[in-house]
């Protein structure tokens, strides 16, 4: 009896309960001071090779790397897109890019969407210090449907709290 009464008492010792809370809540403020956030970005038509057709407000499409501006560090967490058209077999080769401020463009991922229509990566990229996420359309086959759209989903984790 004894012997279980010091077993028990191991078990449930506060000073080992307070050592493990202080240990969670130290893991809890650090990941909730780095913060996740997600942007959605539309396209709509016959996708392009070489273009950067994706819109983040109001509709505007430019022929150079334009995209999300992020004024903090990040990384990229994943991806996930979803078409709506009448095309049989589609094929979009997608490369997901990061543009500096000063205007240098690195790669951080390509997928592509096939007939399925629906695209989900996980990425868990570099973090990037900040400038714009931009997508651009690599390559394309079997499109017709030109009133097809598309819609993408990024999700981004900040690098560094922001408080």
């Amino acid at each position: 009896m004894l012997k279980d009464i010091k077993i028990l008492s191991i078990m449930y010792s506060p000073f080992s309960n307070a050592t493990k809370i202080n240990h969670l809540s130290r893991r809890i403020n650090h990941g909730d001071s780095k913060e996740c956030f997600c942007s959605t970005a539309e396209a709509e038509g016959l996708l392009i090779k070489n273009t950067y057709p994706f819109s983040l407000g109001s509709g505007s499409v430019t022929e150079e790397p334009f995209g999300l501006p992020i004024f903090f560090r990040s990384r990229v967490l994943g991806i996930a897109l979803s078409c709506v058209s009448t095309d049989i077999n589609p094929r979009v080769d997608f490369e997901l890019q990061h543009v500096s401020v000063s205007g240098i463009i690195t790669k951080i991922s390509s997928f592509s969407m096939g007939d399925g229509k629906f695209v989900s990566n996980h990425i868990q990229s570099a973090i990037y210090p900040a400038g714009q996420i931009a997508i651009k359309i690599k390559d394309t086959d079997d499109l017709e449907d030109e009133f097809a759209k598309y819609r993408i989903s990024i999700f981004l984790q900040s690098a560094d709290p922001i408080s």
